[in-house]
């Protein structure tokens, strides 16, 4: 995924460039921005004269405040993040006139290829299996549950039905009270005490030669149930590539021994949330998401339909 709208290194405020150049240690030689995901945040590596590099993020709260609170989540996650866990580590922050930034250690490896390979997926699926294991219970107890950071996600069935989009097929529309109840359930199943990232997807994965995984972002971190982080995964295994979808799918429920159904329940939730997403005005800073969000929605439906 990609955005060519996220700020760059010169729309900057110069208080948070003076700030980062200071905290690379020697001057700047180089800056490369990085574009995946959909946030309107500055996203650059640093590369000083010593060849020493960080990763920059930053946003202000009049481009955007809800990128601007999910940094500020991602900073107090990163500040008491226990050394096993595979992810960068923080450098510093900042946070004042309305700017919030963090640096970063930069991350070794590459992003994993679209559409997932079996090999990568593998990979990350026994990586997310190993950490929910060492993450229960969560270190980080004053997180969020997964039904207090995005409870209303759940709801998109519920909503489309007082509102449905032209375009939805009418097999959908017969069923979208069943939909809406199965959403009210996937929340329920979803609750739990492991570490959960909630944002698992190819450009906040990094793999490096030794098939070492390591996850980036942390901006939506809560507790969730064990196996959260890879059934939301599968959402883009099913966009980008969803032939073979419904073996890994079936992996994720035996991996986090739960039933299918709630596998199931949970992707027929996120595919409300998206198609619901899809119709609304698009948020500042962030004209190409409401597309986003109607492909990956239209591509879940699809999968649904598939479903008994």
């Amino acid at each position: 995924m990609s955005d060519s709208h996220r700020l760059g290194w010169e729309q900057l405020s110069p208080k948070v460039r003076q700030w980062a150049q200071l905290r690379l240690g020697s001057p700047m030689m180089s800056h490369q921005p990085h574009g995946a995901g959909y946030s309107p945040g500055a996203v650059e590596r640093l590369v000083g004269s010593d060849g020493n590099q960080l990763f920059l993020k930053a946003a202000s709260e009049q481009l955007n405040a809800v990128t601007v609170t999910r940094y500020r989540r991602a900073i107090e996650v990163l500040r008491q993040m226990p050394v096993w866990v595979p992810t960068p580590g923080l450098v510093d922050s900042y946070d004042h006139d309305g700017w919030v930034a963090l640096l970063v250690e930069p991350g070794q490896g590459h992003h994993p290829n679209l559409p997932w390979g079996p090999e990568q997926l593998d990979q990350v699926l026994c990586a997310l299996q190993e950490l929910a294991a060492r993450a229960t219970p969560c270190p980080l107890p004053h997180l969020p549950s997964i039904a207090d950071a995005i409870g209303p996600d759940f709801a998109g069935w519920s909503r489309l039905q007082l509102d449905p989009p032209a375009e939805m097929p009418q097999w959908a529309l017969h069923r979208m009270g069943e939909f809406a109840d199965r959403s009210r359930a996937a929340l329920l199943a979803c609750r739990g005490d492991t570490l959960c990232h909630l944002d698992v997807r190819s450009d906040n994965v990094l793999l490096d030669e030794r098939g070492q995984v390591m996850l980036l972002g942390w901006t939506q971190a809560c507790r969730a149930a064990c196996w959260v982080d890879a059934g939301l995964l599968m959402l883009q295994v099913i966009s980008d590539g969803p032939q073979h979808a419904g073996d890994w799918i079936a992996r994720v429920a035996a991996d986090g021994g739960v039933p299918l159904h709630d596998v199931h329940n949970l992707l027929i939730a996120m595919t409300g949330y998206f198609l619901d997403s899809a119709g609304r005005v698009p948020p500042p800073g962030m004209p190409t998401l409401r597309a986003f969000q109607r492909r990956t929605g239209q591509a879940l439906l699809r999968w649904m339909a598939t479903l008994d």
